[in-house]
């Protein structure tokens, strides 16, 4: 029935957002509320679930499904739990910003991709103890590496080593 990037159907509107390369999923808008629904994109809170998802690009569709309802500041219904914040996809975007950035950290500084996910710093303990962190940890730490081994190398001037 959806065949296009966003649309009417009945009493809602809906936009189609990339997850990955080659997963999306379908935000809704119910007209006479403005509530949102982004199941797939937003969590309870976070920490979100990364499985099946690009990092930086379910950061990406958070962001835009943010500026959205920023306009009009309606509540979001996400994968469970109860309505959360017209803000609640871009904190959860920071979630995943706020990991990249740990997990580049913890690379740099040759941590051991097996130890236990790191806390975030700024965020509440509860998000670092939850089991969704630990698995977005693993998660994020493989996408950041491979990003970092499929890197060009910067040229170091010209002459051999």
């Amino acid at each position: 029935m959806l065949r296009a990037e966003s649309g009417q159907l009945g009493q809602f509107g809906w936009w189609l957002l990339p997850r990955s390369a080659d997963r999306f999923i379908t935000v809704w808008q119910h007209c006479a509320s403005q509530t949102w629904i982004g199941h797939g994109l937003l969590g309870a809170g976070p920490p979100g679930d990364g499985r099946d998802a690009d990092l930086v690009v379910l950061q990406r569709s958070l962001r835009q499904a943010g500026a959205w309802a920023a306009a009009g500041g309606a509540g979001w219904v996400g994968e469970q739990g109860p309505v959360q914040p017209a803000d609640a996809p871009l904190r959860q975007a920071d979630y995943w910003r706020d990991l990249a950035v740990a997990v580049a950290a913890a690379i740099d500084a040759g941590g051991d991709e097996s130890a236990p996910a790191q806390a975030l710093p700024g965020w509440p303990a509860a998000v670092s103890a939850h089991a969704w962190h630990a698995l977005n940890w693993q998660r994020a730490w493989r996408q950041v590496e491979a990003e970092r081994f499929n890197a060009v190398p910067r040229s170091s001037g010209g002459g051999r080593n």
